[in-house]
């Protein structure tokens, strides 16, 4: 009876001591991560007292193969194996793959030469981006398209580097990561701020608790506020130049595998309203203010 309980003592001990472990990228080199990621977007705007709604669907996959593991930094070969976006506007619906078969599309075969592209990153274990060169890869990308013309491969680079650049992916995997908990217990509570810049620039602060811990999982659940930067720049819309106010919520939750610190799944939610005003230009000398409404739902798995 003793050997049994000093056993279960052990276990026990060993269990609380390995959950409470910080969470750290520990990636084993020569191995593939992957990461799945749908995201879903609705825009109303109300134009002139008409509304006008712009749905919007991004889905990747995107793998990171661990080429090396030196000291705390990790060096990873990143390739976009498929993308996938929707856009349903009052204009019609438009769909890009990299898995369409269109030669006349000039855009799907973009993607599917992203995906041929594959480009290095390199991390430190508590997800912060070192180097990266993706900008490199769409590049190649774009210029590998003949059926664009120099003015459109300027405008497409400019448009792809957004989504898909160096900027975009550093932001997105230093987002991702910042999740990690300061200790891996259940009720474990901090705050964070993230700063997200797409089209427009956004502020988040959340609330997060750690609601789930095990020797395999942790769980963290936020709640937080968005909102734009006080004195924000004006953003550039679609070759306008455009000031805006807006402000919502996000929530979500963050499930982490404890071993590897890397993200199983996590989804998020968020609902934001606010307010445009186009500046003064030639297609509108007198400017216009647009109400705006945005919800954005979206989900990461492996």
């Amino acid at each position: 009876m003793k050997k049994l309980l000093t056993a279960v003592f052990l276990l026990f001990a060993f269990s609380v001591s390995f959950a409470e472990k910080p969470i750290q990228l520990r990636l084993e080199k020569g191995k593939t991560y992957t990461q799945v990621s749908n995201i879903n977007s609705k825009v109303s705007q109300f134009v002139q007292g008409m509304s006008m709604d712009i749905e919007m669907s991004i889905v990747s996959t995107t793998s990171y193969k661990v080429l090396d593991v030196k000291d705390t930094l990790l060096f990873a070969e990143v390739s976009f194996s498929s993308l996938k976006t929707t856009v349903k506007s009052p204009m019609g619906v438009q769909e890009l793959s990299s898995d369409s078969k269109n030669v006349n599309d000039p855009s799907s075969m973009l993607m599917q030469e992203l995906t041929k592209n594959p480009f290095k990153v390199t991390l430190t274990q508590s997800g912060r981006v070192v180097e990266i060169d993706a900008n490199t890869a769409i590049e190649k990308a774009v210029n590998s398209v003949v059926a664009l013309s120099d003015d459109q491969k300027a405008m497409v680079k400019g448009q792809f580097f957004e989504q898909f650049g160096n900027a975009a992916i550093r932001q997105n995997l230093e987002n991702t990561f910042s999740y990690y908990p300061p200790k891996n217990v259940k009720g474990e509570k901090w705050n964070s701020v993230q700063k997200i810049k797409t089209s427009l620039a956004l502020v988040l602060n959340n609330e997060n608790e750690v609601t789930d811990v095990n020797n395999e999982n942790v769980t963290v659940k936020y709640v937080g506020e968005m909102s734009s930067p006080e004195n924000a720049e004006p953003a550039n819309l679609n070759g306008m130049s455009a000031k805006y106010a807006i402000n919502g919520t996000t929530e979500g939750d963050v499930t982490i595998d404890v071993k590897t610190g890397w993200i199983i799944k996590s989804t998020f939610s968020q609902n934001l309203k606010g307010n445009l005003e186009f500046l003064p230009n030639a297609q509108m000398p007198n400017g216009m203010q647009v109400p705006i409404t945005i919800t954005n739902t979206g989900s990461v798995t492996q």
